[in-house]
């Protein structure tokens, strides 16, 4: 059975208790006026990127994997009109999304939750997990899960880092050797790559230390 490199995996980090601190735990910055400005710049960028290069359309299904409180499902369904269940292992962070959401095109689950519901038959028409892989403690059971929830043939879009920013106690943050790139290409197959658009980085180091990718779940 594979065990996870991280043993003292700690994910209480992602526990807040309000929306105001959950924000600056989903994009961070040196300043709480740094998360802010990352969020406007990059929340409707990503958003009509994700629509745009996932080809979501009103009557699709899309799965958010590490949805956080919301940030872009509530976008993507606002612009396409499309359906979002966005999954987080934060209860905090689910509870936030819905009220943040506040739509009837939305739903939140845990990934239990997730697995429980694609065992009786659902499926997704497409996927995204943005600034959430780099965060896991086992990215291969993740991968599992996202590649059983879409249909055969769906797209993935993926923004990482290209490091590992594991939680570990303390609030702090570890790395390890697990190279999510390669652990993608294992999983589906790559359409697409580009860099980090320098438009709107929060900063130099932001376009060299994240990277976007499409990729298409195998048939």
């Amino acid at each position: 059975m594979r065990q996870p490199p991280v043993t003292d995996y700690d994910p209480s980090i992602f526990e807040c208790p309000t929306e105001a601190l959950a924000r600056s735990v989903i994009l961070t910055g040196d300043t709480p006026q740094e998360s802010e400005l990352r969020w406007r710049k990059e929340t409707p960028h990503f958003r009509a990127d994700i629509i745009s290069r996932l080809g979501i359309r009103e009557d699709h299904a899309v799965l958010d994997y590490g949805c956080g409180i919301g940030r872009l499902a509530k976008q993507i369904i606002r612009f396409s009109g499309c359906r979002v269940v966005g999954v987080d292992i934060s209860d905090s962070m689910r509870r936030f999304a819905m009220g943040h959401v506040a739509s009837d095109n939305f739903s939140a689950q845990s990934p239990i939750e997730l697995d429980k519901s694609v065992r009786e038959g659902r499926r997704f028409d497409a996927a995204y997990a943005v600034y959430v892989l780099q965060h896991c403690q086992w990215p291969p059971d993740d991968l599992d899960r996202i590649m059983a929830a879409l249909k055969p043939g769906a797209p993935l879009y993926v923004l990482n880092s290209t490091l590992r920013w594991v939680p570990v106690p303390g609030n702090q943050w570890r790395s390890d050797d697990i190279d999510i790139w390669a652990l993608l290409g294992e999983h589906f197959d790559l359409v697409e790559e580009w860099p980090f658009p320098a438009n709107v980085a929060h900063a130099k180091e932001a376009i060299g230390q994240n990277a976007c990718r499409l990729y298409r779940r195998r048939a």
